[in-house]
């Protein structure tokens, strides 16, 4: 009992047996002090250091009070655990002993997978407590002991859940396809840390590619030129270009395939692919500023030029000067975007009925109105 509470609460039943234990004053003492500040035991004597039940009080108050104890209660499992269910990280400081103790680095994992990399070697080839880690972060394979690391099992569980964890796998392990499939299908970027030998089979990359089109990236060099494993990765996804070789920008169908999905590819096309209609056209209709690196010839073509002005009115800035004074063309333009009014023809920016479209889609295009014109409106 403290010095404030009573026998009262505990007279309530037919009968009571009570056996009253006495502690010793200093204990007593410190068992308060602590409650209230755990730094004192800096100044306390050997005699508290050594106490547990003392050093239990303090540490449910704050771990770091463990660094109080005397030398045989820091290798004490009891106190160990309460500091560490805590704060994990103090796994750090305690003896080997206790880092190699299953159930304490356990509940260390439990709250953070990085404590797996303050155990002792023979905790890490634990099978219990690194997929207890994996099950918490996968990438806490790179902590695991080098059998772990090699156990197809335990690898599987962790790319199943992030791809990445491939990398901390054992060599052995990334060549083996299924677990490299695995990984590449959670994470197409996991292609990276396969064995050469499965990033130079065609049948793989095919496999990974379909996966994810970023798996592209790393495959080899000779596989990045073959035209049907790039056409498969821009139909995914036209960014894929980037990594296929620079020859094929100018296949018309990888092209093709790319300005559908994002016109502005047509800069990373080849010259030729510039003057097609086909591939500028489609281009366009995706994004009307491509229109910029269509060749001269298509700049000039009035058909496709109202398709691009009609995605976007601000492409009439890269029509050529005669379509540019074309009032249909410019109609089309100003009704899209008004602002593109200022890459019209002098004589149209005098056009009442075009200044007046211009300012009706955006107020602000009356700043590009012929002067003379709005002099005449007063």
């Amino acid at each position: 009992l403290g010095a404030s509470q009573t026998l009262e609460p505990f007279l309530e039943g037919p009968s009571l047996i009570l056996t009253l234990v006495r502690r010793p004053r200093l204990q007593a003492l410190w068992l308060a002090l602590v409650q209230e500040s755990w730094e004192d035991l800096h100044f306390a004597p050997e005699e508290i250091r050594g106490d547990r039940e003392v050093l239990l009080q303090a540490v449910q108050v704050n771990w770091r009070a463990w660094e109080f104890a005397s030398e045989e209660l820091r290798a004490d499992k009891e106190l160990a655990m309460a500091v560490v269910t805590q704060d994990w990280s103090a796994l750090e400081f305690m003896c080997a002993e206790l880092r190699a103790d299953p159930d304490l680095v356990l509940a260390a994992v439990r709250q953070d997978p990085c404590a797996l990399e303050l155990a002792a070697p023979e905790i890490r080839e634990n099978r219990k407590v690194v997929m207890a880690a994996l099950s918490k972060d996968p990438r806490a394979l790179r902590a695991a002991g080098s059998t772990l690391q090699g156990d197809k099992e335990v690898v599987l569980e962790a790319v199943c859940k992030d791809g990445s964890a491939l990398r901390f796998a054992a060599e052995l392990l990334k060549s083996d396809p299924e677990l490299v499939i695995a990984a590449v299908r959670q994470r197409p970027e996991a292609f990276e840390f396969a064995a050469a030998s499965l990033r130079e089979d065609r049948s793989m990359v095919v496999e990974a590619v379909e996966a994810g089109w970023q798996a592209l990236q790393f495959a080899s060099e000779g596989l990045r030129e073959d035209r049907e494993l790039v056409l498969a990765a821009v139909r995914q996804d036209w960014r894929a270009l980037r990594f296929a070789a620079e020859a094929l920008s100018a296949d018309r169908e990888v092209v093709l395939a790319c300005v559908r999905q994002q016109g502005a590819v047509l800069f990373c096309a080849g010259e030729a692919l510039r003057h097609d209609r086909e591939v500028v056209l489609s281009a366009v209709r995706q994004s009307g500023r491509a229109l910029e690196f269509a060749s001269a010839e298509l700049q000039g073509d009035r058909e496709l030029v109202l398709e691009a002005v009609r995605r976007d009115g601000l492409a009439l800035e890269f029509a050529a000067p005669h379509l540019r004074a074309d009032r249909d063309v410019v109609l089309e333009a100003v009704q899209q975007a008004g602002q593109a009014l200022r890459f019209a023809d002098g004589l149209l920016t005098a056009d009442t009925g075009v200044v007046i479209e211009a300012v009706r889609q955006d107020g602000a295009a009356i700043a590009f109105a012929d002067e003379r014109l709005l002099d005449s409106l007063g």
